[in-house]
């Protein structure tokens, strides 16, 4: 950590303290994990951790408490109103058009200052406030510090410079200064998204640095494209670092040797208490790991430059949450590292406490475009992603939206749209058999997870198209294509988590032709960008994706399918191409509205940014033709429109 621009030393006042107990629980931590495997360093969390910034959206001026004119009028609490396209009562949306516009974020910091020894101030003659400090949780002697920031939304981009100061002496800022760009009325937002920004444990040590040049490369990449044309924002889609690591603690141990072969067994097992001196460990675990991770170069100066939005996979938690069986998802001891973990990433990744985070956040970006991220994580079950309020919660907010709004881009961190693998569920269903077991192992292959499943099958269970959500997932995709219909708006799919990169769509079946791709309301893009550090897999599974591409069935007026939309070195036309990568995200404007370019940036050589190459893939706008939009279900089966 000591390269870490970031990091300064501690306060006089609170140094003695340290000194005193140096280590308390975390010596156990530091003794047991002493290298994390997401990130490879010491779980040590510095004295000062950040600033890391969020984005919380825009609001019409009239739907906010105060008026954000420098005088330190309080905004409505960005919690209260998910981010700025949906205020809880709709204000957003009873502002009038072209109202102006309030730009909602919010800074944190965490450290072993006290906490009138911190201070944030906007600078350079902002027109914006900074409101704060909110203390959100502490630790240990850290205390997590919120700073709400507002913005009058200016007429053109406008860089927005800002400082931290804790105990009278400035932090180290990367060498142009702390700083955030904001929108104009008249631009686009120019923003990107990424996922899955670390290390899984089966990643040898030896490969982390000396093959991929660390998890850093592609952020390299980041702020190189920061650099040239401002990134406004960042959406992170899900396993922000990796926490699977967090069964290697020792008070853990003892579940994890349980027997679980009979029915009683798994009762027991179920109900094994979750101890005091877990708790603490675990807390600690959680709470060193994003401090550490989250403040490695580059990454610290791209969260103190570029606001972030985001969401959670499994990983933040740890691999396969949700997706277990019952007896173990609903054990005391799953629950229990699972309110760690959820402690942690409101704190760090939503800036808010654990009872203000919300189950759906929708966010304005720049008055044509709104990211939605419904929380697909917390309330998981084998056989539900999301729970049915929720969804009627995406669909009242999103009917909330002003109406000048285009595009709505939604962030699903598992694909909706990818090849099925149907044979490997039923293989991993076998392994259940103990004859197959002991064949397999013979051959040296692990079937068996750390918890007595048979490996993988959380990852399958994950996926949309396990018959366990199904039903959901037609359910979820008609939502979104009555959004579609009768708000007027394009909706993309945005993913991450399956380390690769790709495309597929969503349309109408019998498919339109493509001059009339614009105007079917069922047409939905699936970006795939995943990941943007952890390694991709192998190149024999995505043959085996490739060859279970072909199309299906959502219901009898949609169908689903990959699209080539990558070509390899030789030229050929691909489905999904296993390099590390993230997406970069323009609009343009063109007849009839803005289109959305969707620009896949894909490591070539892992370590090597010499060669970035990149795919775009572009999104039209959703267009009436003659006042009506494309339908396939009625009249004919050659299309007509519908109003």
């Amino acid at each position: 950590m000591s390269g870490n621009p970031l990091q300064r030393p501690l306060c006089e006042s609170n140094q003695a303290a340290q000194d005193a107990n140096p280590d308390g629980v975390v010596l156990n931590v530091r003794g047991t994990v002493p290298e994390n495997t997401c990130c490879g360093i010491e779980l040590q969390a510095p004295p000062t951790v950040g600033p890391f910034l969020k984005f919380w959206g825009l609001k019409r001026a009239s739907a906010c408490s105060g008026q954000a004119n420098g005088s330190g009028a309080a905004a409505a609490a960005p919690e209260a109103g998910a981010a700025a396209a949906a205020p809880e009562a709709g204000a957003a949306a009873a502002a009038p058009a072209g109202a102006p516009r309030v730009w909602l974020g919010s800074l944190l910091l965490v450290t072993k200052a006290k906490i009138g020894e911190v201070a944030v101030a906007l600078k350079d003659g902002s027109l914006g406030s900074v409101l704060g400090p909110e203390q959100l949780d502490s630790f240990d002697g850290w205390v997590a510090l919120r700073f709400r920031l507002q913005v009058p939304v200016p007429e053109r981009d406008t860089k927005v410079y800002y400082s931290v100061t804790v105990c009278n002496e400035a932090l180290q800022a990367p060498k142009d200064g702390f700083c955030f760009h904001v929108a104009g009325t008249s631009s686009k937002a120019h923003w990107g998204f990424y996922s899955c920004a670390g290390f899984t444990p089966d990643v040898p040590p030896e490969h982390r640095e000396g093959k991929w040049g660390g998890i850093t490369p592609l952020w390299n990449d980041v702020l190189a494209v920061h650099n040239t044309a401002p990134l406004h924002f960042l959406v992170g889609g899900g396993d922000q670092l990796y926490c699977d690591d967090v069964w290697t603690l020792p008070t853990l141990q003892g579940f994890l040797k349980l027997p679980r072969k009979t029915q009683d067994e798994r009762v027991r097992r179920s109900m094994e208490p979750y101890t005091e001196g877990m708790k603490a460990e675990v807390d600690a675990y959680y709470f060193h790991h994003y401090c550490c991770h989250f403040s490695q170069p580059p990454i610290a100066d791209v969260y103190a430059l570029v606001p972030q939005v985001m969401t959670w996979d499994d990983h933040d938690i740890f691999d396969g949450w949700g997706s277990y069986a019952p007896y173990l998802q609903d054990s005391v001891v799953f629950q229990g590292v699972f309110a760690s973990a959820l402690r942690w990433y409101c704190v760090f990744q939503q800036h808010c406490k654990v009872e203000k985070k919300l189950p759906v956040a929708v966010y304005e970006v720049d008055g044509r475009t709104a990211i939605v991220a419904c929380d697909m994580r917390h309330q998981r079950r084998p056989d539900e992603i999301v729970p049915l309020e929720h969804y009627m919660k995406l669909s009242m907010l999103c009917t909330q939206l002003p109406e000048e709004i285009e595009h709505v881009v939604f962030v699903s961190t598992v694909p909706v749209v990818y090849p099925h693998v149907k044979v490997a569920r039923t293989v991993l269903n076998l392994l259940k058999n103990g004859l197959l077991r002991c064949l397999l192992g013979s051959l040296g292959a692990k079937q068996l997870n750390q918890f007595g499943e048979p490996e993988l099958m959380d990852d399958l269970d994950d996926h949309w198209s396990a018959p366990d959500h199904r039903d959901e997932r037609r359910f979820l995709i008609e939502i979104l294509q009555m959004l579609s219909k009768y708000r007027g708006c394009r909706v993309t799919l945005l993913s991450g988590d399956v380390h690769v990169c790709g495309a597929g769509k969503l349309i109408s079946y019998p498919e339109p032709s493509e001059e009339m791709l614009r105007h079917d309301f069922r047409y939905m893009p699936q970006v795939i960008s995943s990941a943007i550090s952890n390694p991709p897999p192998p190149g024999g599974l995505i043959t085996m994706l490739d060859f279970c591409s072909h199309g299906g069935r959502i219901n009898r007026a949609t169908r689903h399918t990959m699209t080539r939309e990558l070509r390899t070195r030789t030229g050929v036309r691909v489905v999904l191409e296993n390099k590390r990568n993230w997406c970069e995200v323009n609009a343009e404007k063109e007849d009839g509205g803005h289109a959305l370019i969707f620009k896949l940036r894909v490591e070539d050589s892992p370590g090597d940014l010499k060669i970035i190459k990149q795919y775009d893939i572009k999104v039209p706008p959703l267009q009436k033709l003659n006042g009506q939009y494309y339908d396939t279900r009625t009249k004919h089966h050659g299309g007509c429109f519908v109003a």
